[in-house]
């Protein structure tokens, strides 16, 4: 086995899409051996690019290869797609006026037994008589899963799956791919636009803008260490501090680099009753909910900070003093 049959490569890959480039010059390379995530705002690409790996779209530029092998695209091939990737789209259709019994009988490439493994698995076992319109959401997408499983993949590319499912529903098909992916040794790669999808779930992470590749790496460390304020508002909540605010005596311990700004998420400070050399005074000026935590601003002087808690003791107006650790900050 070579070095390269460990993952996706993408070798200067160029899409047209409607006459617009839709990904412009990617080089990556994607580790099959791991939850890969590829997130971007509306546009970026990130739809186009996993179809492009599955063999649905035609590059106009560019190799992609699976394991050694260049992966052929809808020009080239009579029946798109690749023999061992597997492409679920996030609207998971299924024919009309069909029980499920025949949908995944006609795609079935396992024994009775394996088959019937699969179906336990994706929680479709029991659906087996009944008609797809009889469906519910959740239903159909654990079923179109379980369609594409009984071809025997190894590569599973997942297009914004939870996007279209209500909170329980999500919980369900997430816990599905969990199973799946561990009892059938899978490679993954998922698209998504949000963020808890991409951390809750993925080890790695590509992050896509105008058709290009602007950051990559392990999930956590992009999380903690983005490297513009695109890739960290795609994360989640943030704030950049100037090195004039009340934030100098912490931003003091990074004046080498200059025109660059104190990169902070909410999560990084604590509302505490211990006042110390790492700590500010401020006073509460307002208490989101957010379930079982509360996202507090805090007003500081000339400047209003985010803190995550989850005490439902605080109240508005309370003075309340916030503890950090300098080593959580870092410059952007």
């Amino acid at each position: 086995m070579s070095f390269k049959d460990n993952f996706v490569q993408i070798e200067n890959v160029s899409v047209n899409l409607d006459g617009k480039l839709a990904i412009d010059q990617i080089s990556c390379k994607i580790n099959l051996n791991k939850k890969t995530g590829i997130i971007g705002e509306t546009g970026s690409g990130k739809s186009t690019l996993l179809k492009t790996i599955a063999g649905l779209i035609q590059p106009v530029e560019g190799i992609i290869s699976y394991k050694n092998e260049r992966i052929l695209g809808p020009n080239e091939k009579l029946l798109p797609g690749h023999d061992k990737i597997a492409y679920l789209s996030q609207h998971f259709e299924l024919r009309n006026n069909y029980q499920v019994w025949d949908i995944l009988s006609f795609a079935n490439l396992l024994t009775d037994q394996e088959a019937e493994e699969i179906y336990k698995c994706c929680k479709v076992d029991h659906l087996m008589n009944r008609w797809t319109y009889e469906l519910s959401g959740g239903e159909k997408q654990r079923i179109a899963l379980a369609k594409l499983l009984i071809t025997k993949p190894s590569l599973l590319l997942l297009d914004e799956p939870f996007s279209n499912l209500d909170n329980h529903h999500k919980k369900s098909i997430y816990e599905v791919l969990n199973d799946v992916i561990e009892r059938f040794q899978l490679s993954v790669i998922l698209v998504s636009h949000d963020a808890m999808d991409i951390l809750s779930w993925t080890e790695e992470i590509f992050v896509l803008k105008s058709g290009r590749v602007v950051q990559s790496g392990k999930t956590e460390n992009i999380f903690n260490f983005p490297i513009d304020e695109y890739t960290a508002g795609l994360l989640g909540e943030f704030q950049l501090l100037e090195s004039d605010s009340i934030f100098s005596k912490i931003i003091n311990g990074y004046q080498s680099e200059e025109h660059k700004r104190l990169f902070i998420r909410p999560h990084y400070f604590r509302i505490e009753n211990d006042k110390n050399s790492n700590s500010l005074s401020g006073k509460i000026k307002e208490i989101i909910p957010y379930g079982f935590y509360f996202l507090i601003k805090v007003e500081l002087e000339r400047h209003t900070l985010s803190v995550i808690s989850i005490s439902s003791d605080l109240k508005q107006g309370e003075l309340v003093d916030i503890t950090y650790n300098k080593k959580d900050f870092h410059l952007l």
